[in-house]
């Protein structure tokens, strides 16, 4: 992450700590109110895709985990909750099937193959085009072949910002080649819209996939 975007997370992570992911507009009392209400807005669209065999799990951009321990109600093995900040990996509280790790590269910390459901909420429109290429590699490494992926992103029509980067609902459609991603829908929230998509990859001709770890963590 470019020294400029870093600094500006970090500032944002030790001022609003895990309120850092979510849009400024929200109180800091309704954290937990908010966080249901984001999965449950999710969920219910993808549930029907899920096929109920979901082991692994990977929240990517993970913020400070709000989201990732419900996780733990869509697969039966472990979560693993990655993100680049260390001031909000610091704030998340790993235990039982939940694990987080700091990001300090593109790298993810799990075999190619190896997650189930990987789901990226609200992330990618932090990342910039020429550094979009090596993330989208990794997500589509980790990703099992008949593996879900669980995409939310602000798809409002407005201009960048300098640390954000809108994208249409086209852009994030046509951004995954290797999956057959569908776009199911979204929320307003504060007058921007959040678009939820999902869909699982095509394998390449003569892969046989490999038994799912109980833990994507090496």
């Amino acid at each position: 992450m470019p020294d400029s975007r870093k600094q500006y997370w970090d500032d944002r992570a030790a001022r609003l700590g895990t309120r850092a992911v979510l849009h400024i507009k929200h109180p800091p009392e309704a954290i937990d109110e908010v966080t249901h209400k984001h999965f449950y807005e999710v969920f219910d669209r993808v549930d029907p895709l899920l096929t109920g065999q979901e082991v692994t799990a990977l929240d990517f951009g993970c913020g400070a985990g709000r989201l990732t321990p419900l996780l733990t109600q869509r697969v039966s093995g472990r979560v693993l909750g990655v993100d680049p900040t260390r001031e909000l990996i610091d704030l998340a509280q790993g235990s039982g099937r939940v694990k987080f790790t700091h990001l300090t590269d593109h790298t993810l910390p799990t075999p190619d193959f190896s997650i189930d459901l990987l789901f990226v909420f609200g992330v990618l429109g932090g990342i910039p085009d020429d550094e979009l290429p090596a993330t989208l590699g990794e997500l589509n490494r980790v990703l099992r072949p008949d593996g879900i992926l669980v995409l939310i992103e602000n798809t409002t029509d407005a201009p960048d910002a300098p640390h954000w980067f809108f994208r249409s609902v086209e852009d994030h459609l046509t951004m995954f080649p290797e999956i057959d991603l569908e776009h199911l829908g979204g929320y307003e929230e504060f007058g921007e819209t959040m678009s939820i998509f999902a869909g699982r990859p095509h394998p390449p001709a003569g892969l046989v996939a490999t038994p799912t770890p109980e833990d994507p963590a090496p």
